[in-house]
């Protein structure tokens, strides 16, 4: 039945196994499951048939199984039907129709036996509209921010999912205040077509954070999550500290999923946390060699480490070697110094470029100090301090009509010292560190050599660069770059 049901599910719904049974030996038998598959099958049409007011075009565009079209295979799936039912049901009580059902859908095979015809039999009943929409009970949340949260209007039509979506914006104000265990019931009464909505408020007790459990780290120490967390032990609930936690979590990088429980504690209306982490895997290691016009022939060798033996430091090493590029680059970063969201990180590196008119060779490291600022919110500030030596060698040979600075580097006594600091603000408010759908990152970068800083050169720069995501329709995200 199983492999009957995973061959129905791929559109095989003719599909026959037959287990066959051979003696093997004392007390063992051999089963060899026999498949017949038959023939993979299409959704040729669908049929609506009771629908008076709504379109059946409408209807059909509501449901998972469709004919196929571009990009659509329309493969028949029976396991698909009642989902179909319960699709067009919404659809059809979010114009109105509040009585609105479905009796059933029928598959008919076409004579071919390729294919099936969708017959869906659906009840509008009676188009209704909303009346008045009261909210009482309520006390910790006042009724000016409910009104806000209530996307039920009196006039439009009725609409089950605006219901729905009143109810979870309501419930997230209350999770908001630390009511967890609180109850909202739409009462209905229709009189004349139309339908008066009033939501009652049971708020019940409000919800404190007894305790916080961490569990499912293997590798990463529980500091290391603990102090990601915006939740702490004794804290009232709030739901948006909840998902701020969780994401702060994630953007971590060492998990693949971070998922939140709670209980109560059965003596009051408090609860105990459970944060449940999946560990990835956060060491890499990559070696390889590639050819380009602009760097010749390369070869390459990168380690690196974000969770250093647990404690959620980073280092890097990357070597790189060609014949017009050579790198040798180490990186180290401690995220928290001493548990306090103060970062510190050194970098020490000699990079070689053979370039267009000469080969630059910079040699020298930098510190960095960051710090997450109270405001604005997912704003980090950044000041790094670098020092090299450059040296521009293999200068080539002047010709007529060469730009004007080439005959002066020629002229210069190498290596160049640069001390340069930088100062750097990062605000990302993305929804996701790692595949973005929704939010922007902006980040702001001021670098100053020379003067006060010391070496030779002497040059500030100024970067400003904006990233905002937007959901356009599921899987699809619009990034614009600026």
């Amino acid at each position: 039945r199983k492999l009957e049901d995973a061959y129905a599910a791929e559109g095989y719904s003719h599909a026959r196994v037959h287990p066959i049974t051979r003696p093997a030996g004392p007390g063992a038998v051999t089963v060899v499951f026999q498949v017949e598959e038959g023939q993979k099958q299409k959704v040729r049409g669908i049929v609506v048939q009771g629908a008076h007011t709504l379109s059946a075009e409408g209807i059909r565009k509501s449901m998972k199984s469709r004919t196929p079209a571009f990009l659509k295979s329309g493969t028949y799936k029976p396991a698909q039907l009642e989902d179909d039912e319960t699709k067009i049901r919404l659809y059809m009580r979010s114009r109105g129709f509040r009585d609105a059902d479905v009796d059933s859908i029928k598959a008919v095979e076409t004579a071919d036996q390729k294919g099936v015809v969708l017959h869906v039999y659906v009840r509008e009943g009676p188009r209704y509209r909303f009346g008045n929409v009261t909210w009482n009970g309520n006390s910790a949340v006042p009724r000016a921010a409910l009104d806000i949260a209530t996307t039920v209007r009196p006039g439009t039509p009725y609409n089950e999912s605006q219901i729905q979506k009143t109810l979870e914006q309501a419930y997230s104000l209350y999770q908001e205040q630390g009511y967890l265990f609180l109850s909202i019931d739409p009462k209905f009464s229709d009189h004349d077509s139309i339908v008066d909505v009033d939501f009652q408020v049971q708020e019940g007790n409000r919800s404190r954070v007894a305790d916080l459990r961490i569990v499912g780290n293997t590798r990463t120490k529980e500091n290391v999550i603990r102090r990601e967390a915006s939740v702490r032990p004794g804290d009232v609930f709030r739901r948006s500290a909840l998902i701020r936690t969780q994401r702060d979590i994630f953007g971590l990088g060492f998990f693949q999923d971070v998922n939140v429980d709670y209980e109560p504690t059965g003596d009051s209306a408090d609860i105990r946390l459970t944060l449940k982490v999946q560990e990835k895997q956060t060491g890499t290691a990559s070696a390889g060699a590639g050819y380009s016009s602009q760097t010749g022939v390369t070869g390459f060798l990168e380690l690196g480490h974000n969770n250093l033996f647990g404690n959620g430091q980073s280092v890097s090493i990357r070597l790189e070697r060609g014949s017009k590029r050579s790198d040798v680059e180490l990186s180290f970063t401690e995220p928290w110094v001493r548990d306090t969201p103060l970062s510190l990180g050194a970098d020490i590196f000699n990079t070689s470029r053979d370039l267009d008119f000469y080969t630059r060779k910079d040699v020298g490291g930098g510190v960095r100090v960051g710090r997450p600022l109270p405001w604005p919110d997912y704003t980090r500030g950044v000041i790094a301090y670098d020092l090299r030596d450059v040296t521009l060698s293999d200068i080539r040979a002047a010709s007529p009509g060469e730009p004007a600075d080439l005959a002066a580097l020629r002229t210069t006594k190498w290596p160049r010292r640069v001390s340069s600091v930088s100062l750097t603000f990062t605000r990302n408010s993305t929804d996701n560190p790692f595949y973005p759908t929704r939010g922007s990152r902006l980040t702001w970068g001021s670098e100053v050599a020379g003067g006060l800083f010391g070496g030779v050169e002497h040059y500030t720069k100024e970067t400003v660069e904006l990233r905002n995501y937007t959901k356009v329709q599921s899987p699809l995200t619009l990034m614009l770059r600026g």
